[in-house]
């Protein structure tokens, strides 16, 4: 459930102009929506900052409620066994 987006166009370090977007979600499900979330809202602001003649920034993302269905666990339990042969 997203709720808002907050666009900031602020100068960088190098005097550029750049835009931020704060992105502010009540709720998200980790294992069916999440990814997604993230994507659309890093490419709206490569859109915006494209339409507006700046260049993307940061993407700053607040969720209140982050979370996983028993049903979808097998994701997150098959992935955190992938991580730990990894690592």
């Amino acid at each position: 459930c997203s709720m808002y987006y907050d666009f900031l166009i602020r100068q960088n370090g190098k005097g550029e102009k750049v835009l931020h977007i704060c992105y502010h979600q009540r709720s998200s499900d980790f294992a069916q929506h999440f990814g997604n979330d993230i994507y659309l809202a890093w490419r709206l602001m490569e859109y915006v900052a494209q339409e507006v003649g700046v260049k993307p920034g940061y993407l700053y993302h607040t969720i209140d409620s982050l979370h996983i269905y028993k049903k979808d666990w097998h994701f997150l339990s098959c992935n955190l066994e992938d991580l730990k042969d990894e690592y």
